[in-house]
């Protein structure tokens, strides 16, 4: 069973043995389906209200968008719990192992693509997001403040999915690249949160 189907009770089971999988950038992208969810909810109770009719085609968009991201980041989540236990097998072999040698700098990539995927997912979450403070019902404002927390913690954790990786690479130029790419967008992300919670608070 995936972490797709996987119940709460037993992902944190999980997560808190010694065991490498699930790790932190499977619940990176968890907390971002999490995100999602809590939208929702402010999106139900904002759709059908009188107040907010002239919004309601851009809601119901929204609810779409957001029912899409929910899949996706659990996909995600399946996908680097997947690319995690490859690269740990070849940790495991020697340094000059063939499997090894011959597998490595792909298996590197495919550890990085899920995390880097996982950011990409929360700016367009918090996009979304920011979008729906002045659309939404004011008495779920700080529901949709929470939702806006999680994605940016969602791509913090990401981010350091993607730096712990780093460090692996034969090219340091380009780690050093990734390193500097991956920090202005979590700080850009992290002004978005922070601007998505002045909304929500006035």
């Amino acid at each position: 069973m995936g972490l797709p189907d996987s119940t709460i009770t037993q992902l944190l089971e999980d997560l808190g043995k010694k065991t490498p999988i699930p790790g932190g950038g499977a619940l990176a992208s968890t907390t971002l389906a999490l995100s999602a969810s809590l939208a929702r909810m402010v999106l139900a109770y904002s759709i059908d209200k009188k107040s907010l009719a002239e919004f309601r085609a851009d809601n119901e968009d929204a609810l779409q968008q957001l029912r899409s991201c929910e899949r996706t980041a659990l996909d995600l989540a399946d996908a680097d719990a997947t690319a995690y236990s490859h690269l740990n097998e070849l940790m495991k072999l020697p340094a000059d192992d063939e499997k090894r040698l011959a597998e490595w700098n792909q298996a590197l990539e495919d550890a990085m693509k899920p995390p880097k995927e996982t950011i990409d997912a929360c700016e367009a979450m918090l996009t979304l997001l920011a979008s729906l403070v002045k659309t939404t019902n004011r008495l779920l404002a700080s529901d949709l403040a929470i939702a806006a927390v999680l994605a940016g913690a969602a791509a913090r954790a990401a981010a350091w999915n993607v730096k712990a990786n780093l460090s692996q690479l034969a090219d340091q130029d380009q780690a050093e690249h990734l390193r500097d790419e991956v920090d202005a967008r979590t700080l850009n992300l992290d002004g978005l949160v922070r601007s998505i919670e002045d909304g929500c608070s006035g």
